[in-house]
């Protein structure tokens, strides 16, 4: 009953801080949302279901707050591979604590692997979702301090070893953040004892049968097959096994 009313709370919090983050939709999908959105809180959450999948399908955008309702209607459903589906997009849009645990605490419940996160990839993912923002924060500080020292040169004051120091400090976290790596993609099996292979190919060696849920980390991909990295080595699944986190 805890756990039930848990969930419950962890959705109703997420939901309520994501209402008023919708994402930039076209004119042409505002009907089809407001209709899914009509049946959500009627509870008509198949149905619902069917709208949301036909928008997020369609549209290049989608709102972090239908993607919440996407997943907590999956979860409903005992659907636990598309709603951890649907989180992970929800993440890679608005990373969040809240959406990382709730990850984390399906992927234990379900016994699922694959879903260790380190503090560098979620730096990563924050860093990649803010890049614009830190980017143009970093370019006014260079820009100001720049000011600073010529003005000073201007008036043919001494300039501070600390000002140039500044502005390299600045250049090369400038540099970095424009070509810091991005997060690595992640996939999600949906098929029970999805094959890994030690090459793309159906005739090479098994290495490993994977549970439906699992997660694996996207290295590439090769015609029908998607490269991976499964427990530091190199393995290949098929396409059609698994959902593409992008």
């Amino acid at each position: 009953m805890q756990a039930l009313l848990a969930k419950k709370y962890f959705w109703m919090i997420l939901l309520g801080l994501c209402y008023s983050i919708g994402g930039a939709l076209q004119a042409q999908d505002q009907r089809l949302l407001q209709e899914a959105d009509a049946l959500f809180l009627n509870k008509q959450y198949s149905q619902a279901l069917e709208k949301y999948k036909s928008l997020h399908e369609q549209s290049q955008k989608v709102s972090p707050s239908m993607l919440l309702k996407m997943a907590y209607i999956c979860e409903q459903q005992q659907n636990y591979v598309s709603a951890l589906y649907y989180l992970h997009t929800y993440y890679h849009l608005s990373p969040d604590d809240k959406a990382l645990a709730k990850i984390q605490e399906m992927a234990a419940e379900y016994k699922l692997e694959g879903y260790r996160q380190s503090d560098w990839e979620f730096l990563q993912v924050f860093l990649h979702r803010h890049h614009f923002l830190f980017s143009l924060l970093l370019i006014a500080l260079y820009v100001l301090v720049l000011m600073v020292v010529i003005r000073r040169n201007q008036y043919r004051r001494r300039v501070p070893w600390y000002y140039t120091s500044l502005l390299m400090s600045l250049l090369i976290l400038l540099i970095t953040l424009n070509n810091l790596i991005p997060p690595p993609r992640k996939a999600i099996i949906t098929q029970e004892n999805a094959c890994l292979m030690s090459a793309p190919s159906a005739g090479a060696d098994l290495l490993q049968m994977l549970r439906r849920g699992y997660r694996v980390e996207v290295a590439g991909e090769q015609d029908i097959w998607l490269e991976t990295r499964w427990n530091g080595k190199t393995a290949f699944v098929r396409k059609s096994q698994v959902l593409l986190i992008d």
